[in-house]
């Protein structure tokens, strides 16, 4: 009997789509592909961990396959939804070939990329600024924390711009 030993060709054009849609929010993101051209081309396993953790072993969180209800072909991408996804956090993903046989390709390799919802947060709120006694340069801020959105907390620090004020004259 024959036994199939030959590694199949790796996928191109590997981009993750993390653009801050409602699937982010859930924990799903999209991933896209071109598949290679084997003829006994099963599917892609898609690995990540987590960047932050650079000694940690590659975890597959799936196996893209024709047969599955989430695999689309758009345009000659094959583009399929990754859960258990965090967005706020840096993840490396990779992706390899399989074919009929167990076959694997080399890992195509994507690093650190951040997941985020690309949502703005709620403004603060009761926003006061007092000029401190005897430092006319100085001011104190203060203000109240916003309200998470959809329960979130994702408020990891605060943005502070001036700006000089236009006298009408």
């Amino acid at each position: 009997s024959i036994i199939d030993a030959t590694t199949p060709h790796l996928p191109y054009d590997f981009s993750i789509l993390a653009d801050g849609t409602e699937d982010i929010k859930s924990g799903r993101v999209l991933i896209r592909f071109k598949q290679n051209n084997d003829t006994d081309y099963y599917g892609m396993r898609v690995l990540a961990k987590l960047s932050e953790k650079p000694d940690t072993d590659w975890k597959e969180i799936k196996l893209v396959t024709k047969v599955e209800d989430d695999y689309i072909l758009d345009d000659g991408y094959v583009r399929a939804t990754l859960s258990g996804i965090s967005f706020g956090k840096y993840y490396d993903f990779a992706i390899q070939a399989v074919d009929w046989f167990g076959n694997q390709s080399d890992m195509l390799k994507q690093y650190s990329i951040l997941i985020t919802d690309n949502v703005a947060p709620n403004p603060v709120k009761n926003l006061r600024a007092n000029v401190l006694l005897g430092t006319p340069q100085k001011i104190a801020l203060s203000w109240t924390k916003p309200e998470p959105l959809d329960g979130i907390v994702d408020i990891t620090g605060y943005k502070i711009e001036r700006a000089e004020a236009i006298d009408g004259s």
